[in-house]
């Protein structure tokens, strides 16, 4: 009992003691409630040893600044990679944040499986400029999607053409002066072409067959990918088969068969590697060309120029790798602060001017490394230039790829060599099945 005359000194500190107890605790029980729970967001990409090794450097300083959050990476080969995210998206048990090629994206995009990023975009808190990336690629097919953004651009590529300037000379032509029209890469290729014993031993031109090369000059020479409708603009059947896009191919089988200035696209040796021997004089190839060159052949000079233009002015095919959030993620904020970690400026100047995978997405990156590295400034021209497109991809595009390069494949085969006209028509049929279910 308290004593009437109050309370003694020894109780007043025990009472103060109990007060002092009581609030730390009370401060600690509402830090504790408070304080973010740990948690665990999946992250999926299939991408270059380069590219996996900056994502395990970066991820700790990710974590540094967001302790709660807990990254895990998960890295798949590129040929297995496509099918394994579309059974996840579809069983709704797909990684959190995933790295999506640009020709990936209309399909799951289109079949619901992403989750729109404008709200995370427009937050003044944790939101993102779209006013520092390339504008072009914020009209690329699923990057945007009836008005809503999908998915966040990390890099941006396209075609240029790289020139052996030494061979340009020994040729007589002058270094300083690339072709600008393809008529002019056509009498450039015929000069830098030798020929010993009546077989070449050294091309004045060479372009990968796959798709998006060769659509540049379709685009060139007025023609188009996809027949479109005229309200929606939703691609509806091919157009690769019209009369431009023919025109486009048959310049390239001229070159080949007959002026014999074309490197053989089927040959063993990867026509990259020929350019660095010194056996291709141009070359149309994008920017990944760079790291190839110094990586194989740092003594070899080169240079780099913008496309030629054709009939109808410049063409160019714009693509990109993207993060995107599936639609089933449970911590959808978390995934887009590690989204907007990934494509900054820190971490994209990391990927272009340290490791080098390809040219950044921002602008203000991009300049930098144009600084860094001139060769590629041609990039950098093409990315502005109006007649760069990004609109190929469409849902299903990865249905349309493996049927172009085979078709491909028999057109520059010497022992087939398959007129391009018939080939453009028989794959127009195959790619009406098989990619619009026609």
């Amino acid at each position: 009992m308290w004593s009437k005359r109050g309370i003694t000194k020894t109780q007043a500190i025990i009472i103060a003691i109990i007060i002092v107890v009581a609030a730390a605790f009370g401060v600690y029980y509402y830090i504790e409630s408070t304080k973010p729970k740990k948690v665990v967001i999946r992250f999926a990409m299939a991408g270059s040893p380069y590219e996996i090794e900056l994502y395990k450097k970066y991820i700790p300083k990710f974590q540094e600044k967001y302790p709660y959050i807990e990254v895990k990476l998960e890295s798949y080969p590129w040929e297995e990679y496509q099918d394994k995210m579309l059974a996840e998206l579809a069983a709704g048990t797909a990684p959190d944040v995933i790295k999506l090629p640009t020709e990936f994206l209309p399909t799951v995009v289109e079949k619901g499986y992403l989750l729109p990023l404008d709200d995370f975009i427009n937050d003044p808190e944790i939101g993102i400029r779209k006013e520092d990336f390339f504008p072009v690629l914020w009209e690329m097919p699923g990057i945007v999607y009836k008005g809503k953004t999908y998915a966040i651009p990390i890099d941006i590529m396209a075609f240029a053409l790289y020139y052996n300037p030494k061979l340009f000379e020994e040729a007589g032509l002058d270094p300083d002066k690339p072709p600008k029209t393809w008529d002019e890469l056509l009498e450039y290729a015929i000069k830098l072409t030798k020929k010993e014993n009546g077989k070449v031993v050294q091309w004045g031109f060479g372009i990968p067959i796959w798709d998006m090369p060769i659509f540049t000059l379709i685009y060139s020479f007025g023609g188009d990918v996809w027949e479109r409708d005229l309200a929606t603009g939703k691609a509806i059947g091919p157009a690769f088969n019209k009369p431009p896009a023919k025109k486009a191919l048959r310049f390239l089988y001229d070159m080949m068969y007959k002026y014999e200035v074309l490197y053989p696209p089927v040959s063993e040796v990867y026509v990259g590697q020929a350019f660095g021997l010194g056996q291709v004089a141009m070359l149309i190839e994008g920017p990944w060309h760079n790291a190839f060159m110094k990586q194989n052949f740092p003594d070899v000079e080169y240079r780099v120029a913008p496309l030629p233009e054709g009939p109808a002015g410049h063409g160019n095919c714009v693509f990109s790798s993207t993060f995107g959030i599936a639609k089933n993620s449970k911590h959808p904020k978390e995934a887009w602060l590690f989204i907007r970690f990934i494509t900054s400026e820190e971490f994209e100047r990391a990927w272009a001017l340290e490791a080098s995978i390809s040219p950044p997405s921002r602008i203000k990156v991009a300049e930098e490394l144009v600084k860094s590295d001139p060769h590629f400034h041609a990039f950098f021209v093409e990315f502005k230039r109006s007649g760069t497109r990004g609109d190929h991809p469409i849902p299903n595009y990865y249905s349309f790829r493996p049927l172009w390069n085979a078709k491909m494949q028999e057109v520059f085969n010497p022992e087939i060599k398959k007129d391009p006209d018939v080939a453009l028509d028989e794959l127009a049929e195959e790619v009406k099945k098989a990619v619009f279910g026609g």
